[in-house]
C-alpha cells in the first residue's frame, strides 16, 4: 500500500517502504517495548491490590505506571524530533535522498510519541481490574480502529503524507480515548470507597453486638458457655456474609 502511495513523489517506492519498516524496528525496539513491560508488570498489582479493595493503592500503582511511561516516552520523541539522521544511520548508510525522507518521515510520523504510553498501561490497567471488555477495545483503538482507516482514508488526498500524519492523528484519538476512560474509572473508585467504608463500619458493629452478647457477661452458668459461644461465632460469620451480600453488587 505504501508502495502504491510512493510511486508519484520524488522519493519513488523503495524509499518510503525502507523507511517504514525502520520505524517499526525503531519504535518496537526503544520506547515501545519498554511501556508493554511497565504494562505487563503492572498488571499482578492492580489486581491484587483490587480484589482486597486497596483501591488508593490501585490509583497510586496506575498513576506511577502512567507518569513513568509517559516520561519514557517524551524521551523518545525529543530523540526521534533531534536526532533523526542519527538513529537510521544505525541501520546503515543511504543516499542523501533517504535521508532527507527519514528526518521527514520521524518528525511527522511519531510526533505523538510522547502519548504513546498511556495506551498499554490502560488497557492492562482494565484488563487487570476483570473489565476485560475496556482492555481489549483501548489495545485495538491505536492500531486498527483509528490506523487502519487513517491510513487508506488520508493517502486519497494527500498521497504519501497522508500515511504520515495517519500516525499522530490515530496516537491522539487512542490517548483520548485512553485518558477518558481512565479517569471515568478512577472517578468511580470514590464510590467503592465509600462501600468498603460502610461494610467495616457494618462489621464491627456486628462484632460488637455478638461480644455484648457473651454468656459470660450475664453469669450464666459455665455449662453454657461453649453452646453459646458457637452460636454467637455463628452470628457474626452470618453477619459478615449478609454485609458482602448487600453490598457485593456495587464491585461488579
Amino acid at each position: 500500500f505504501v508502495s502504491v502511495m510512493a510511486q508519484n513523489t520524488l522519493y519513488g517506492s523503495d524509499i518510503p517502504l525502507v523507511m517504514c519498516r525502520n520505524h517499526y524496528e525503531d519504535q518496537l525496539w526503544s520506547f515501545l517495548s519498554i511501556n508493554i513491560g511497565i504494562s505487563q508488570g503492572l498488571q499482578p498489582i492492580i489486581s491484587y491490590n483490587y480484589g482486597a479493595r486497596k483501591l488508593d493503592r490501585v490509583r497510586e500503582a496506575y498513576l506511577k505506571a502512567a507518569i513513568s511511561a509517559t516520561i519514557i516516552s517524551t524521551v523518545s520523541f525529543i530523540c526521534f524530533q533531534l536526532f533523526p539522521r542519527q538513529i537510521i544511520g544505525i541501520f546503515g548508510s543511504e543516499s542523501e535522498a533517504y535521508f532527507r525522507f527519514a528526518e521527514k518521515f520521524f518528525r511527522i510520523f511519531l510526533f505523538c510519541t510522547f502519548i504513546n504510553g498511556l495506551q498499554p498501561i490502560t488497557a492492562n490497567f482494565f484488563t487487570a481490574i476483570g473489565k476485560a471488555n475496556r482492555g481489549i477495545f483501548l489495545s485495538l483503538t491505536r492500531q486498527v480502529i483509528f490506523l487502519l482507516p487513517l491510513m487508506i482514508i488520508l493517502p486519497i488526498f494527500f498521497g504519501i503524507e497522508g500515511v504520515m500524519f495517519s500516525a499522530p492523528i490515530a496516537d491522539g484519538f487512542a490517548a483520548v480515548c485512553a485518558i477518558t476512560f481512565a479517569v471515568k474509572e478512577l472517578k468511580s473508585f470514590q464510590k467503592l470507597w465509600f462501600v468498603v467504608w460502610r461494610r467495616k463500619l457494618l462489621v464491627e458493629y456486628y462484632k460488637k453486638r455478638s461480644c455484648a452478647c457473651n454468656p459470660l457477661t450475664f453469669g450464666l452458668p459455665r455449662s453454657c458457655t461453649k453452646l453459646l459461644n458457637g452460636l454467637t461465632t455463628i452470628h457474626s460469620l452470618s453477619a459478615d456474609v449478609s454485609v458482602r451480600l448487600l453490598t457485593h453488587d456495587l464491585f461488579l
